[in-house]
């Protein structure tokens, strides 16, 4: 039975590992945005139009992914991913993935809209939604991968409407995605190293 050398099986895997990191790179680069939140990000409770606690400090991220395009309105759409907000006192999560209640308005006024469905911790309800009130937000960079977002006007009502329930002013960046050259870089320094491993040993079984 006749065995292939090591040296054709560190080829294939070579090969292997630099298509593989190819193809990760360039399925996954410009679909998933991860943003996340400024410092000057706050949250403070409501009760109707009362607010009733000081403002607090809101950390965190969401990820939002590329959706439709609505040549009508001018508006490319975007799915809800992840959210994660947490401030000493409240918290968000995300009430179920891939809502597609965010959107990027590129008309003749361009606005940003923000509407995501959330479970909620240390308020008066446990599940709601974030309402851009009483004005839209804005976008920096193009409308398709918006590099900042700023609401400085969210509110948070019960899922089927009902009393305001907390008062948010949210402003996020991008989040730099690792470039495709990073990728094919490391695969490239993975077929270095085999092919130096492969040549050390066939210099070492000459050398006997």
């Amino acid at each position: 039975m006749k065995f292939e050398s090591l040296g054709y099986h560190i080829m294939k895997l070579s090969n292997a590992l630099l298509v593989l990191f190819g193809m990760a790179a360039l399925s996954g680069h410009g679909q998933i945005y991860t943003y996340q939140l400024l410092p000057e990000s706050t949250i403070a409770p409501m009760a109707g139009d009362v607010v009733t606690g000081p403002a607090q400090q809101l950390n965190g991220i969401f990820q939002l992914q590329v959706g439709t395009l609505d040549t009508t309105w001018s508006a490319q759409g975007f799915n809800y991913v992840n959210l994660s907000f947490a401030s000493a006192s409240y918290s968000f999560s995300l009430l179920t993935a891939n809502q597609g209640n965010c959107s990027m308005v590129f008309g003749s006024d361009p606005c940003a809209d923000f509407l995501p469905d959330v479970q909620v911790g240390g308020l008066s309800i446990t599940s709601g939604t974030i309402h851009c009130y009483p004005n839209e937000g804005s976008y920096v960079g193009p409308y398709y991968e918006p590099t900042e977002l700023n609401f400085p006007t969210l509110r948070l009502a019960p899922l089927h409407g009902g009393s305001w329930a907390a008062e948010l002013s949210i402003s996020a960046v991008l989040v730099p995605e690792p470039s495709p050259t990073v990728f094919i870089l490391l695969a490239l320094l993975v077929i270095f190293l085999l092919k130096r491993i492969e040549q050390s040993r066939q210099m070492h079984r000459t050398s006997r």
